[in-house]
């Protein structure tokens, strides 16, 4: 093992664990893949090129991470380069149709465990001046109807990983965290299978109030196009071997895009998700012009500034939205690219029409089919003055 940076994997059994243990290991890295069971660790050392050390480990058994500890220190001499904690499990449904047990079963595994197993590696990773990658979720940016449970064990994730960052500045340890949108892993198999379980136990009366839900994530995970593991392994790659990794990672459209309506102010954010899950209706009529001219004379002061960079495949503009009335459009808030320069009401309103339409046009994709990209270019107009702006 000399000459070679170590990396203990939790959670390697499968989907993105076993992905990032087996590129890390063909990268070069001795890993530590812990698994739960034996058949588990023989089938991912069957699949590496031979280098790959499974180790049997369930995170949420104080004795089984000691042990853990042990038979890494055993083989590394008491250092350890990279931890990366992936052990996790999804399960809940809506808050009143998920029992406390469930809520329990996530929190153990998703916070406790990843805490556990953090805190009992940090002396030797401390040696060697390390880096720790934790698997979160864009659950844990966003908390979506439905997934309190998960979204919370997520969000938990991040607080703790955000918290440990600035802990472990002064001993040369960098802290990233993952944050991926739906990816083709068994999690989502045995999330699903639990919450066939917990409907069939649940109040007949309390699930027909929530059905319209169940039913949309029931129609989206048979559409759902998922990212293959291997996505999120490059970026583990990228944590584990640059020089400066970055913080955090958001991997796939469906993450960026579900990012960018975090970054909404709340009721525009609540009243998009709403629309897209229970209503699934053409949430570009809300932006018609007609209802915006109906409405322009009642606008009240609620500036609020939308700074997204909306990527997609053929176009790279920014999407600035000026601010939002009761019902339309509030022109008053500064951009700053409008510094020192006076535009006329006529273009301002141009600019806030083509801009909604702009994002109009990608929510109702994404309602759809997840697909993060404008349906066409920022208007001319709109265009002109941004670059007129920028020279």
């Amino acid at each position: 093992m000399e000459g070679k940076k170590t990396v203990l994997i939790t959670g390697s059994s499968t989907g993105i664990g076993r992905a990032s243990a087996l590129r890390l290991e063909k990268e070069g890295f001795q890993v530590f893949a812990g698994v739960r069971k034996s058949s588990d660790g023989d089938a991912l050392k069957n699949a590496s090129s031979g280098s790959l050390i499974p180790v049997i480990l369930d995170v949420t058994k104080l004795e089984s991470i000691a042990k853990a500890v042990e038979t890494v220190s055993e083989k590394t001499n008491g250092e350890l380069y990279g931890l990366m904690n992936n052990a996790g499990i999804s399960a809940g449904l809506t808050v009143e149709l998920t029992p406390i047990s469930v809520l329990r079963d996530v929190l153990e595994v998703n916070v406790i465990g990843f805490f556990a197993v953090t805190r009992a590696f940090l002396p030797l990773l401390r040696k060697s001046s390390g880096r720790i990658v934790n698997t979160a979720s864009v659950s844990g940016l966003t908390a979506l109807p439905g997934m309190s449970v998960y979204a919370s064990s997520k969000y938990a994730v991040e607080a703790i990983s955000e918290s440990m960052r600035v802990e472990l500045r002064p001993f040369g340890i960098s802290v990233s965290v993952l944050e991926p949108g739906v990816i083709a892993t068994g999690i989502w198999k045995k999330a699903t299978a639990k919450a066939v379980d917990i409907i069939s136990n649940a109040n007949p009366e309390i699930f027909k109030l929530y059905a319209p839900l169940i039913l949309f994530y029931k129609n989206n995970i048979e559409k759902q196009k998922y990212l293959p593991p291997e996505a999120v392994a490059d970026r583990v790659y990228h944590a584990f071997t640059a020089k400066n990794p970055k913080y955090h990672y958001v991997v796939g459209n469906d993450a960026n895009f579900l990012a960018f309506i975090e970054s909404l102010p709340e009721r525009i954010r609540d009243w998009i998700i709403y629309k897209s899950m229970y209503k699934e209706a053409d949430l570009t009529q809300a932006w018609s012009g007609k209802e915006r001219r109906a409405e322009a004379r009642h606008t009240v002061n609620l500036p609020c500034v939308i700074r997204g960079l909306l990527n997609g495949k053929q176009t790279h503009e920014k999407a600035w939205v000026m601010g939002l009335g009761r019902q339309g459009m509030y022109v008053e808030a500064k951009d700053p690219l409008d510094e020192g320069t006076e535009m006329s009401a006529e273009i301002k309103a141009r600019r806030i029409n083509s801009t909604f339409l702009a994002i109009g046009k990608v929510i109702r994709r994404t309602a759809k089919g997840m697909a993060i990209r404008f349906a066409e270019p920022v208007p001319s107009e709109v265009e002109m003055i941004l670059t007129a702006k920028r020279n």
